[in-house]
């Protein structure tokens, strides 16, 4: 109670509101304490009007709250992690997709694999109340119910990886970042394989590849894993000088 504010301001983050905005305002105006106000946090950007510094992220929805809840890792409000952990932990349900071989096709998947940036939210939020033991049994869920075989490798497992670090499984961080290696260094390696002609349609694949590279060295360097800092940092010479190429063609 501490944290509550004497009253909520903040500036719209759009110069026209449609229906849906006014509706969403009267929403607030009628509703705001009587009974929780959430978002999706799935819903385009703008339609938080503005409120992300008073968004509470409990799972796969912001409540809205009156305090401020900015934090520095560039998403809208922050975590509640003893409500999300709950949630995540005790209440979700996956669908079969931890289990059998699904398939998912581009929106599922898109979805599901925006589910490990909530893990590794979640997981910071514990490591900053000193709960490290608990955020690695929320990273240790994630692997078990989003496993690769239907949920492919994507950048978002970086964060996964840093997070075992923070929390002090460093074990766990490096086989993931190994993992993440593997895969991109192979994606990388079939670009480079193609005609020229051909390679240029997947420009936005191998920039987001050498990205990806380029965050494995920063981790490794930053965690003193010298021998896994020295092969990233070799695939992604080697890669960046390919993409280099690509674009100046």
């Amino acid at each position: 109670t501490s944290k509550i504010l004497p009253r909520m301001e903040w500036k719209l983050n759009k110069n026209s509101l449609l229906k849906n905005d006014l509706m969403t305002l009267e929403i607030l105006r009628n509703n705001l304490w009587k009974r929780p106000v959430y978002f999706a946090i799935s819903v385009a950007p703008d339609a938080y009007l503005g409120m992300n510094n008073y968004l509470q992220q409990e799972g796969l929805a912001y409540r809205v709250v009156p305090f401020n809840t900015k934090t520095d890792d560039g998403l809208p409000g922050g975590v509640q992690p003893e409500l999300m952990y709950d949630n995540m932990m005790n209440k979700f349900a996956w669908g079969g997709v931890d289990k059998y071989d699904v398939y998912l096709d581009e929106n599922i998947l898109r979805m599901v694999t925006n589910l490990r940036s909530n893990f590794a939210r979640l997981a910071e939020g514990l490591v900053a109340e000193g709960k490290k033991d608990s955020a690695i049994k929320v990273l240790d869920k994630c692997i078990e119910v989003l496993p690769e075989k239907n949920v492919p490798v994507s950048y978002l497992n970086l964060a996964i990886a840093k997070a075992y670090y923070d929390a002090g499984a460093p074990d766990k961080g490096k086989v993931m970042l190994e993992r993440i290696l593997t895969v991109y260094s192979d994606q990388l390696k079939y670009y480079g394989s193609l005609e020229v002609d051909k390679r240029k349609y997947f420009t936005s694949e191998m920039n987001e590849g050498v990205a990806i590279l380029d965050q494995i060295v920063r981790i490794t360097k930053d965690h003193g894993e010298d021998e896994l800092n020295k092969k990233s940092t070799d695939a992604f010479q080697q890669y960046v000088n390919l993409y280099t190429q690509q674009d100046r063609q």
